[in-house]
């Protein structure tokens, strides 16, 4: 999900710092304060307060923001009118006064939120913030008439703010008044359409006025659901309302929609669910809403549900005492330059307010030298509720410490104890991918344990260390998790003294111990101190870079297939410079990610760039300080990453005493100390990390002290520069690909000037506008290297994963008279590259080599000549090379009293003749059911794209629950001289999918097979090579004859694939066409030209079952995918290239287009009472741009029938390029 607070300038109350020779000027320079109202877990304490900056005093602080002696504060609507001088009050003050009246109002101490909000008012009169406070309390303690005053008044100076509107369409909902109610949430609406709080509120008002089955209310709750896809409490009250209204079939696609997203059920929910969804299926509506009643009970008590209800209720409400308030102002402040921002901020210790005072040891079990206590923390929500919780061991004892009320509370009573062993770090990852955050202790020992859905942590067993004995007791000095090997789940990584451990995730709650096999194991006599990942260059995997102390860097580069190749030369001389800890990050904004390094008493940085080297960049004094760890960190959200390092500081006399050092980023990666903005912290730091403590838009700090006991530093006017929070979501059961908190995405973000690159390391980003007032796009490249763009981002709005194709094969176009007709895909048995399973000795197996031949048969009348050609189109839609070899077009004429068919089932590529199957009198199957009996005969009556789609998803995209079907084919098969033909699609899985599954024997597909019932009155298999249809809307012929034991003329196809089967029908008598029945004519193409398209808009046809299809008339042009690099086939004539499968083929990259024209007059007339089917021969490979194929980041090697296979063994050499390949694509 992406929840955004750098909305809308006129969206919520604005404060601003205006200065009267701005509007002289026509200046308009601005930063950009937020203060979020903090939600219901954050206390009045933590909040930022008007004191110093913890002992130190910075130039900047303290003082009000002044130009020639004169503060003036005023709305921010175009230069006017500045309003009177008020008593001088600095930034810090006024944000502190903000800060102190929201939480008194979040904790319902009224009176006090009441007079806080007063002087806020009194500070800032011309500003709305301080009114819409005061309105806000009143409507909270049902005083309507002070509620109205204020909140009238709060508008007037912010008229276009959605929160104010949606607070008064709130107050005249309890007034009664719904059509004013309804009438201001329509004017927000009109504004800003995905709203998602005013949408909920439109829906309250809808079913108070006009009841909670209405047409209106139901509308409501459909857009609220489009505009926060990923909101729990918005699809299950959609869901909920369908199912009262009777909406069955729309009811289980929004189910599917909400179990997708969701954190999977406990066993309980589930069962309610899973029953409810059966109901459906059956038309069983009352059961069917008796079952989600009962899911929805279990669920709504649940954390996740609840966080997901508070990002959408209504502000205040007359019952006093309900903490259900959330309301979130952005307030913006306008100033001259952006020193007065950094004159606001500071970090307090906030640790006491926080409780982590109160939960460390007795004073004398943490001394202030560093002991020898191992220690570790690490940050996440592990509950759900969308506080971030903290994961923290020392000495042994692992603690989860859950957010409550803003303070830390030991959860060890809820979750039990936890077994830490020597832990040096620790990280909170979800590696069973249910959207629950585990557990993962590093330590000479690792120890991983589950949140388990049921309640408390289950340890998991983990593999012993790899080599020799010395090797499973080496320290460990870090932890982290990323996708290494592209399979959408997450591996874990632990840098060590000597040699490194790579546990592989194989998705089934075990892992692997696989760092030699990776290459990353490293030397036995290595000290590796630290270690980052991020894609260095910008191929969409992930490379890794360690600090191996003395030993300086080693860059790790993913060349995929499970493999990591040194590249260590790319760093040139700064490699070989001691290096105690690494990040990585965009540090100058030009899209490449740089490396940091700290260690030799100096932090420094080294810039990537598009030659894959890295230049030595700025470096900054250290002190003294020997470092530990080191963060990236935007503290003051202006958009550039800031360093945070933490260490060893010297011994008594020495520059600095304290264990952390802060350096600003001033731009195009220029460090500057800026330990200033820190409050004292004597003593050793371990560990740094950051996070948004308490929701308020900046980046806190949590440090680890050498005595093992954690610390908060709150910071206090970093939010005055615009953010927003990126949270991903990735789609659960029945369309798995990513692992479900994105982490490894890349996030690229454009806001005006300002570009930025971000690694999803954790499962909120925070990310840094400066005074921009928000995003113009963000493209998520996901971690299986597919992109998805967000324009315009606003408040709380989800980015959950889209389901699309990525591969497949290219798709065909036919003039049908009209325009041009989407058909189908074709050369689908070709898959370059594709993993298949893996052999003996982790050895991958991969598809075979040769060309994919196929013949397509085109439905009835579809294809219609032009101008006296046959013109077609074969375009490259997905993520994808093709190797177009040979095109032909097929007549086959015959009487019109029979049909001719093809076998477009799936078969290895291999040579192929014609097969033509004869079609005389169809029959349809008697009855047609599914496992559970469930009567199909309907959606197989004819081809119109109405599916049997009763089977359940299972983990992955392409991968089902076992399902059947068992058709009856009755009398008219009693000769058993019976041919059936199967027409559907399948959603197959991808490259990346087929190796998760390789790992672990409980997760192997099965291809259709056929049975029959045998003499025993049991199942018996017929066809166990049936295999499925080969793409979309393509037919599976099955010859029966001689497989039936017995007169029972059933049938039964068993799978798991995601097949979906559209017709079934039979014939009896010939299965082929006599020689007197048809002729055949097939044409070479007379013209093909190659050229550039882009790309046609997709959408399912038949709905949410049917197959990806796209609509030629609807196209963009600019590029979608990060092309395969290398040479493809320049634009223009190409047809000497396409008549015959001779390896001499065109080369076409996504978005290209081939139009292949067929002379009509070449046909001959048909007889009298005859009639012709097309059919399209294709000869060519396919190679994906999925990361798990074989080379599937370049164009070479190229293909040819005479490998042996692909990629190539070295002995075969490398195919040379067909000719007149000149087009290069360009990795900008």
């Amino acid at each position: 999900m992406l929840r955004t607070a750098m909305d809308d300038a006129g969206h919520h109350g604005i404060l601003s710092v205006r200065l009267a020779e701005l509007c002289d000027r026509g200046a308009t320079q601005s930063v950009a304060f937020q203060a979020r109202c903090i939600r219901r877990s954050n206390a009045a304490g933590l909040l930022p307060r008007a004191a110093g900056r913890g002992g130190r005093k910075s130039s900047l602080g303290g003082a009000p923001i002044r130009v020639r002696g004169l503060t003036f504060l005023a709305l921010i609507v175009g230069c006017g009118e500045v309003g009177a001088p008020v008593p001088e009050a600095s930034l810090a003050e006024i944000l502190a006064t903000r800060g102190t009246a929201d939480a008194a109002l979040q904790q319902d101490r009224l009176e006090d939120a009441r007079s806080d909000y007063q002087r806020l008012v009194e500070m800032a009169p011309a500003e709305a913030a301080g009114y819409a406070g005061l309105g806000l309390t009143a409507l909270k303690a049902a005083d309507y008439e002070a509620a109205e005053e204020n909140l009238l008044e709060a508008r007037e100076r912010a008229p276009d703010d959605p929160e104010l509107t949606l607070a008064l369409a709130t107050l005249r909902t309890e007034t009664g008044d719904f059509g004013e109610a309804r009438a201001l949430l329509d004017e927000t609406l009109a504004a800003d359409p995905g709203h998602a709080r005013s949408l909920w509120g439109l829906a309250e008002v809808e079913g108070r006025a006009a009841g909670p089955e209405s047409d209106a209310r139901a509308d409501a709750l459909a857009r609220l659901a489009a505009a926060a896809p990923g909101n729990l409490a918005a699809l299950a009250e959609l869901a909920d309302a369908q199912l009262a209204r009777g909406e069955l079939d729309a009811a289980l696609g929004t189910m599917e929609s909400l179990r997708q997203v969701a954190p999977d059920f406990r066993p309980g929910p589930r069962a309610a669910f899973e029953a409810a969804e059966d109901a459906l299926l059956d038309g069983d509506a009352p059961t069917a809403i008796s079952q989600f009643a009962d899911f929805r009970a279990a669920f709504e008590v649940t954390s996740p549900y609840q966080a997901s209800l508070e990002e959408l209720r209504q502000p205040g409400g007359p019952l006093a005492g309900v903490a259900a308030l959330d309301f979130s102002f952005l307030v913006t402040l306008r100033v001259q330059e952006p020193e007065a921002v950094l004159a606001s901020l500071r970090y307090t210790e906030a640790s006491d307010l926080a409780g982590l005072a109160a939960l460390a040891p007795s004073s004398e079990a943490g001394a202030a030298a560093e002991g020898p206590v191992a220690a570790a923390t690490a940050i996440g929500d592990f509950d759900g509720d969308g506080d971030e919780d903290l994961l923290w061991s020392r000495g042994g004892e692992g603690r989860a410490l859950r957010v409550d009320l803003g303070r830390y509370v030991d959860a060890s009573d809820e979750v039990g104890a936890i077994d830490a062993g020597d832990a040096a770090a620790a990280i909170w990852v979800d590696f069973d991918d249910d959207r629950r955050l585990d557990v993962w202790f590093a330590g000479s020992t690792p120890r991983a344990y589950r949140n388990d859905p049921a309640g408390g942590f289950e340890e998991i067993a983990l593999p012993p260390a790899a080599g020799s004995a010395g090797a499973a007791t080496s320290a460990a000095h870090g932890v982290f998790a990323a996708d290494l090997d592209q399979d959408g789940d997450l591996d874990v990584f632990e840098p060590r003294t000597g040699a490194n451990r790579l546990f592989r995730n194989n998705g089934d709650l075990t892992f692997a111990e696989m760092a030699a096999d990776f290459g990353l194991a490293g030397p036995a006599d290595a000290d590796t101190r630290g270690a980052a990942f991020g894609d260095l260059d910008d191929d969409r995997d992930l490379d890794i870079v360690l600090a191996e102390g003395d030993g300086g860097l080693r860059l790790l580069d993913n060349e995929r297939a499970a493999t990591f190749a040194e590249r260590t030369e790319r760093l040139s001389d700064a490699a070989s410079e001691p290096a105690q800890a690494v990040a990585i990050g965009d540090v100058n904004g030009d899209g490449w990610l740089d490396i940091a390094a700290a260690g030799a008493d100096r932090v420094r940085l080294l810039h990537g760039s598009a030659s894959d080297t890295f230049a030595p960049g700025a470096t900054a004094p250290l002190n003294g300080l020997v470092p530990r760890d080191l963060l990236f960190v935007d503290f003051d959200n202006d958009g550039r990453l800031d360093l945070a390092v933490a260490g060893t500081p010297p011994a008594s006399g020495a520059p600095s005493g304290s264990g952390l050092r802060l350096f600003r980023n001033e731009g195009e990666g220029r460090l500057a100390a800026a330990d200033e903005f820190l409050p004292d912290l004597s003593g050793g730091v371990r560990s740094v990390r950051s996070f948004d403590y308490n929701e308020d838009g900046d980046a806190d700090l949590l440090v680890l002290g050498a005595d093992g006991n954690p610390r908060l530093l709150r910071n206090d006017g970093g939010n005055a520069n615009h953010y927003f929070r990126l949270d991903l979501a990735g789609l659960g059961e029945g369309s798995r690909k990513n692992n479900r908190f994105g982490i490894g995405a890349r996030v690229e973000v454009r806001a005006g000037d300002l570009f930025q690159v971000h690694t999803v390391t954790d499962p909120t980003t925070l990310i840094g506008l400066d005074g921009r007032l928000k995003a113009d796009v963000v493209r998520v490249y996901w971690p299986n290297g597919v992109p998805q763009d967000l324009y315009f981002p606003g408040t709380d709005q989800d980015l959950v994963e889209e389901q699309t194709l990525k591969g497949s094969c290219p798709m065909l176009y036919v003039w049908d008279g009209d325009g041009f007709e989407f058909v189908g895909d074709m050369m689908w048995k070709s898959a370059l590259g594709m993993p298949l399973g893996i052999l003996g000795g982790g050895q991958r197996a991969y598809a075979p080599a040769f060309p994919s031949q196929e013949y397509r048969r085109l439905p009835d009348g579809v294809f219609q000549p032009l101008d006296g050609e046959y013109v077609m189109q074969i375009t490259e839609e997905l993520w994808e090379t093709i190797y177009v070899d040979g095109v032909n077009l097929v007549a086959v004429d015959h009487p019109s009293e029979i049909d001719v068919y093809v076998n477009e089932a799936f078969i290895p590529p291999a040579p192929i003749d014609l097969e033509l199957w004869r079609v005389g009198e169809r029959h349809a199957p008697v009855s047609a059911t599914d496992e559970d009996g469930r009567d199909h005969r309907e959606a197989l009556a004819e081809r119109d794209f109405d599916y049997v789609s009763s089977f359940r998803p299972g983990r992955f995209q392409g991968i089902a629950e076992p399902h059947e079907l068992i058709l009856d084919l009755g009398l008219e098969a009693a000769s058993g001289d019976v041919t059936l033909f199967l027409t559907g699609w399948i959603f197959p899985t991808d490259a990346s999918i087929n190796v998760a599954m390789g790992q672990s024997d409980a997760l192997a597909p099965h291809f259709p097979e056929l049975d029959v019932m045998g003499p025993d009155g049991e199942w018996q298999p017929a066809v166990p090579g049936l295999s499925f249809p080969s793409g979309k809307d393509k037919t599976v012929v099955a010859d029966l004859r001689g497989l039936f034991p017995t007169d029972d003329r059933r049938v039964r196809i068993r799978t798991n694939l995601m097949v979906y089967w559209d017709e079934a029908f039979f014939t009896t008598g010939p299965a082929h066409p006599a020689a007197d029945e048809h002729r055949v004519t097939s044409l070479a193409p007379h013209n093909a030209d190659i050229h550039y398209r882009g790309f046609a808009r997709e959408f399912r046809k038949g709905g949410r079952y049917g197959p990806h299809w796209f609509d030629y008339d609807s196209v963009t042009v600019e590029p979608r995918w990060h092309d395969l690099f290398g040479l493809y086939t320049r634009f223009g004539d190409v047809t000497d290239l396409v008549t015959e499968g001779d390896d001499r083929y065109v080369i076409q990259n996504a978005g290209d287009e081939i139009t292949l024209r067929f002379d009509a007059e070449a046909f001959p007339p048909l007889p009298d009472g005859w009639k012709r089917t097309f059919l399209i021969y294709s000869d060519g490979w396919v190679k994906d741009g999925d990361l798990n194929t074989a080379t599937g980041d370049r164009v070479v090697p190229l293909p040819a029938r005479t490998l042996s296979g692909y990629p190539p063994p070295p002995e075969e050499g490398a195919p040379k390029p067909p000719t007149r390949n000149s087009r290069t694509t360009s990795r900008a």
